[in-house]
């Protein structure tokens, strides 16, 4: 065998091992971006009781044309799914889009700012009511195949 074919030979190992390193790398750092992680901010309010009830009345009086009923979406996404696919799903994403509004490549789309309207309270009891609409709606088995939210809908 050729000597530089050797040499190749013994790479090819370790050029694996070092992608397989990176690959969980980002990975991690994936994780790190989510909801709570280290790149996150707390929310003061979540888990307060009377905060999500404010925070409810709140998103019903101004997000739920939108958004529709319970977060569920309408003619905007689904905001009780905890899957924030323009914004990102962290407690500083969602406030900042709340506050100042979303823009894609730079351009604003029809979700427009409220800080002007909602208070830093606001947002954050909007943001914990969010929050726990979806452990609501995953403890009732809402995400599980076959559920059918129009059918469970009619049925409150």
């Amino acid at each position: 065998m050729h000597p530089l074919s050797l040499r190749r030979a013994a790479l090819l190992p370790t050029c694996l091992f070092a992608a397989f390193v990176l690959l969980a790398q980002t990975a991690n750092a994936a994780e790190d971006l989510g909801y709570g992680g280290e790149n996150d901010i707390e929310n003061p309010l979540e888990g307060d009781a009377a905060a999500i009830e404010h925070g409810k009345e709140r998103y019903g009086a101004r997000c739920g044309f939108c958004h529709g009923s319970r977060g569920i979406g309408a003619k905007g996404p689904c905001l009780s799914c905890n899957k924030f696919k323009a914004g990102g799903g962290r407690n500083l994403d969602i406030y900042s889009v709340i506050a100042a509004g979303l823009t894609i490549n730079g351009r604003p789309t029809q979700m427009g700012g409220f800080s002007r309207t909602l208070s830093d309270d606001d947002i954050w009891s909007i943001i914990a009511y969010l929050r726990q609409e979806y452990k609501d709606r995953l403890a009732r088995g809402e995400f599980e195949e076959g559920y059918n939210p129009v059918v469970e809908e009619a049925q409150r």
